[in-house]
């Protein structure tokens, strides 16, 4: 995952899913402390992962809801199947770490897979 611009909404960046093409990304939604969204353009769909943070009282509980929509949108959900984006919450997550930990003027890369 390669943010090409400083972390708000409609900042853009491009990462490579496991088995699919490299793919471009814009943060859709971003509320300090509680949501961050961002959209991956697919051919003829959106794929979109949100994270929604809630303060409980060990720290935070985070709800990640993943969307694919458009006129494509089942035949990337057939191609990308439950377990892809199963499996590729626990990596979101952990790149949305680095991502918001990550020095505001300095664009994160990363080369790991989603």
């Amino acid at each position: 995952m390669r943010l090409d611009q400083p972390l708000a909404v409609g900042a853009q960046g491009h990462l490579k899913p496991k088995g699919g093409p490299r793919s471009r990304f814009t943060v859709a939604e971003l509320e300090q402390d509680r949501t961050f969204a961002d959209t991956t353009h697919l051919v003829g769909a959106r794929l979109t992962f949100r994270h929604a943070a809630q303060p409980v009282a060990a720290g935070s509980r985070v709800t990640v809801t993943v969307t694919i929509q458009g006129p494509l949108a089942a035949v990337w959900s057939r191609i990308l199947g439950p377990a892809a984006t199963r499996d590729g919450i626990e990596e979101d997550l952990a790149q949305l770490v680095t991502l918001l930990t990550a020095p505001a003027a300095t664009p994160v890369s990363q080369t790991a897979d989603r």
